[in-house]
């Protein structure tokens, strides 16, 4: 089970319970002292989490308990980054003259709301604790949680099998290729050709090299020692031998020591199954990363994964943070079949991947990714994500199927609807507080966004490349101050930049720039639109400025073939 999304959202509920507006109402309600105790509960939460990640397998009474636990921490860090939210808003709209965008009734509303649900959660934290501890106390007593790879060794079901390949025509054979040894004595007396792995002395330089790189040679003496004990257990499988080399590239002689003691049974199962050496590569990334890494279950196999968009929605769901190396050169990647196996294996019913255009959503997902726009039954607002991951055709999404699942996922921190044939956006989009992450691109159809898409304080990433009739961007888009991504690439008939964005200062992606002609009439106008350009000094890669000629040039130069600009 991964607890790697659970661990994210712990962390991110314990930082937002440091927010000083929160801290202040809740004493204002008389609940500072629950607020005092809900930070302890989730101190004491993070620890049993790390110490659940550091077992890789774990009995039906603890997936149980941290399923419990998933659920109320997931709750709590929504209600909490509600709040926060709200706070900050209302702190940004203080100042103005005109109209707070959060009433003092609401804000009073969502304070009382939220200081009594500091109290609700931390009581039912501790409960579920409590029943955890009861249930394992009695459960101690019952004799055993093991059921494992039994359609390879069942001698029972290899002769319910054979029975139905009795009686085929003189000649035929049944070839099966199996890494068991039991299961090869089970399928019975024939014919059995056992192919021989590495020698010991391969298998040994193998794990040199790969524990060391191209300097095996100089390994200390010491670690050769602990290699060949490593190497024995690796049953001569160079795959085995890779996986165990690479985890303890550049480790010191105490991690070779743990790994001989707790990584060979691991190794030692791989001779039935080629997952428990994957699976030993994943518990050993750190936590971080099995978030990172569980979250690409939700893509279909061989999906191309474009590396911004991976990074935003890693981003989005608070698994890693925003520094990036800007010497990186990836632009995309797949997932081995068999990683992302392991990676639907351990993120379980967390991460949903829908193939039909109907169905029902398990009540455990959190995260929903869909081939095609379709119409899903889930329990209301427990979505996380929902991505729309399908083969680049444009989708057809009905007005009523947006806004049903809007409506339903009012918790969304990442929301792709790329290619899905949309004309507008609804207006409950804007009541997507906690949401990271919009893709709206190649939506060709689309010509504006709606004014209240200003509301998304949260947004980090918005993406309309390839809308090519939007013609201009909200007003005040520079409300959304904490935007670090900004795609307009492709939007042909984008009249100007909207005043302000130099208030955007986290802003680190704007591949486009566009100046207008329309409004110039000397080259001051222009320079005048470039000095917001001065302050976003977090700009990375290229920039491309685009100069929008009146509307009879642009669709002269669409007509040719040209991106409507100079």
């Amino acid at each position: 089970m991964d607890v790697g999304t659970v661990m994210s959202a712990a962390q991110s509920l314990f930082t937002a319970l440091q927010c000083s507006e929160l801290k202040m109402i809740c004493s204002i309600f008389g609940y500072k002292s629950q607020l005092d105790d809900l930070q302890r509960t989730v101190f004491k939460i993070k620890a049993v989490l790390r110490d659940t990640e550091a077992k890789q397998e774990l009995s039906d009474q603890d997936q149980l308990y941290i399923e419990d636990l998933k659920d109320a921490v997931y709750e709590a860090d929504d209600l909490i980054d509600e709040f926060v939210t709200l706070a900050e808003v209302k702190k940004l709209t203080e100042g103005e003259k005109k109209a707070s965008l959060l009433p003092d009734f609401r804000w009073l509303e969502v304070a009382y709301k939220v200081s009594r649900g500091v109290k609700k959660f931390r009581k039912r934290l501790d409960d579920i604790a409590s029943y955890n501890r009861k249930k394992r106390k009695n459960w101690e007593l019952a004799p055993g949680l093991v059921l494992d790879d039994v359609w390879t060794e069942n001698r029972g079901q290899w002769r319910t099998l054979a029975g139905f390949l009795m009686g085929g025509r003189k000649g035929s054979w049944v070839v099966v290729t199996t890494r068991s040894q039991e299961t090869a004595r089970e399928i019975g007396d024939g014919q059995k050709y056992e192919l021989q792995g590495l020698s010991e002395r391969n298998s040994q330089c193998l794990l040199e090299r790969m524990a060391s790189g191209s300097n095996h040679s100089n390994l200390p003496q010491d670690l050769v020692e602990i290699g060949r004990e490593i190497v024995k257990g690796c049953a001569s499988v160079p795959l085995a031998i890779r996986v165990a080399g690479s985890l303890l590239y550049g480790q010191d002689k105490s991690r070779w020591l743990s790994f001989l003691k707790t990584g060979q049974s691991n190794i030692r199962e791989s001779q039935n199954d080629i997952m428990p050496i994957l699976k030993l590569s994943y518990h050993h990334l750190e936590s971080s990363l099995k978030s990172c890494f569980s979250y690409c279950a939700l893509f279909p196999k061989n999906f191309v994964i474009e590396k911004q968009m991976l990074t935003s929605l890693w981003m989005a769901q608070g698994y890693i943070d925003v520094v990036q190396d800007k010497y990186g050169n990836i632009i995309s990647c797949k997932i081995h079949d068999l990683m992302h196996d392991i990676a639907q294996k351990v993120a379980e019913k967390e991460m949903c991947v829908m193939n039909t255009v109907y169905g029902k959503v398990d009540t455990k997902a959190r995260h929903l990714s869909t081939r095609e726009f379709a119409r899903y039954s889930f329990t209301k607002a427990r979505i996380r994500s929902y991505l729309h991951v399908g083969s680049g055709i444009i989708a057809k999404a009905d007005k009523f199927s947006v806004d049903s699942l809007l409506t339903k996922s009012t918790r969304l921190r990442a929301l792709d609807l790329k290619c899905s044939g949309i004309k507008s956006l609804p207006s409950t989009t804007s009541e997507l507080l906690h949401l990271r992450y919009l893709d709206l691109s190649e939506n060709g159809d689309m010509e504006v966004l709606p004014k209240s898409i200003t509301r998304l304080h949260n947004l980090e990433t918005l993406k309309l490349s390839g809308c090519y009739r939007l013609k201009r961007l909200p007003k005040h888009t520079n409300k959304l101050i904490k935007l670090r991504a900004l795609d307009i690439e492709g939007c042909y008939l984008l009249s100007c930049m909207p005043p302000g964005m130099g208030k955007l200062t986290c802003l680190h992606t704007l591949p486009e720039y566009v100046l207008s002609t329309e409004t110039c009439s000397s080259l001051k106008h222009w320079v005048d639109q470039l000095q917001d350009l001065k302050v976003l000094n977090k700009l990375k890669d290229n920039l491309t400025m685009r100069i929008q000629f009146p509307k009879h040039a642009v669709y002269n130069c669409i007509e040719d073939g040209i991106a409507g600009g100079a």
